[in-house]
């Protein structure tokens, strides 16, 4: 199980009651619009009940992330085996769009990666991203991430990027992280 904090927010593991949140983000067009788009209501019901049923740590983590203050759900982050590897992970994060630009996907993002590459002992973590999101390209290069490959699928180009889990465990803390 999961409890992590940082500054203005906290990250927990999805229970039943995160189902309107985590449905309502997914099928949000402007906030997945870099993500192949929204999702229907029924995928987005799917995926939420794929997240509730995945336990097995080898196969990555599904957080729900909340405001400290006000207990809001802002996204959901997640750490996912890359191509069926257990050393290479692939992160993301889908943070509500009314929260956009107040730094909010950094601060959870360092925490995630910190406490998974602790918990996983992970050789490498990747992340893809639409190769015309410039935002999310700003943001994985604040966490430290390199571009490595470029791809393409049916909704066009997508960059491939690469963290050396190494310089995270380096780098001096900037959040609080709890595990429970």
């Amino acid at each position: 199980m999961w409890n992590l904090l940082t500054k203005r927010c906290y990250l927990r593991d999805y229970d039943d009651d995160d189902r309107e949140a985590f449905v309502r983000i997914n099928a949000d067009p402007v906030a997945r619009e870099h993500l192949n788009g929204p999702l229907t209501i029924g995928e987005a019901h799917e995926m939420f009940e794929e997240t509730l049923a995945e336990t097995d740590p080898c196969q990555g983590v599904r957080l729900a992330v909340f405001d400290r203050k006000s207990n809001e759900y802002l996204g959901h982050v997640f750490l996912i085996p890359w191509e069926d590897r257990k050393d290479e992970m692939e992160w993301g994060i889908l943070i509500r769009p009314e929260h956009w630009g107040r730094d909010l996907a950094t601060e959870v993002g360092r925490a995630a990666l910190d406490e998974s590459v602790r918990r996983y002992g992970l050789r490498r973590v990747l992340a893809t991203v639409d190769s015309k999101h410039a935002a999310s390209t700003r943001l994985l290069g604040t966490l430290g991430f390199t571009r490595v490959g470029r791809g393409q699928d049916e909704q066009g180009f997508y960059d491939v990027l690469a963290m050396d889990p190494q310089a995270v465990q380096q780098e001096e803390p900037r959040v609080t992280a709890r595990a429970s």
